[in-house]
């Protein structure tokens, strides 16, 4: 069996102006640095053997400055790659609900099978990622490894491990800057959402 701990990458500028990042390479902000290298205390507290990234600049940043600190090696795989948000990419939210009125709303209503214009459907989302850590626990067994990824994606496998519809009114359940345990046997299981808090005052 593998142990999958699912992270967040830290903050890129796109992070701080509340754009949708989508397949934009960008690199951790000042900021950001700054807060990785603030888990370490934290992460040094699990018996890691490597770190899983996405290959994306904000996440591998993420990992390379971990992995620098806690002494691990990091791999990279392709399926742990941030949504394609096509024409929305680089856009705000509230920016899009108000030049274009409803659409927004439409494709939340869809569930699973939200897809920004020109972009990538939440479920194709959820079938890589699950291809890229099967392929990983196939690689790695019995080994504890750190997953440096993204929003979309870590909302994507919480959502499919709760058997959850992914639509609005839904009750928030993934809190910000936490790790998430998974394990993979013969697939995937949700171990513990939220297990740990990453900020090393405990906020």
């Amino acid at each position: 069996m593998v142990c999958f701990n699912l992270i967040r990458h830290g903050k890129t500028q796109w992070n701080l102006e509340k754009r949708l990042q989508g397949e934009a390479d960008l690199p951790l902000s000042t900021e950001g640095r700054l807060q990785v290298a603030s888990w370490c205390a934290t992460l040094d507290r699990i018996p890691l053997d490597l770190i899983l990234s996405s290959p994306m600049a904000r996440a591998r940043d993420t990992a390379e400055i971990l992995g620098d600190h806690l002494g691990l090696r990091v791999v990279t795989a392709a399926g742990l790659r941030e949504q394609a948000f096509g024409q929305w990419q680089g856009r705000r939210i509230e920016e899009i609900r108000q030049t274009s009125p409803g659409i927004v709303e439409f494709q939340e209503s869809l569930g699973w099978h939200f897809c920004p214009p020109g972009g990538e459907p939440r479920h194709g989302v959820l079938e890589r990622a699950l291809a890229a850590l099967k392929a990983a626990a196939a690689r790695f067994r019995d080994r504890q490894i750190l997953v440096v990824t993204h929003n979309g994606v870590i909302r994507s496998l919480v959502y499919h491990a709760l058997d959850r519809a992914f639509l609005p009114g839904e009750k928030r359940v993934i809190r910000d800057g936490h790790l998430h345990r998974f394990s993979w046997d013969k697939g995937l299981r949700l171990e513990k959402l939220n297990a740990m808090n990453l900020n090393p005052e405990g906020k």
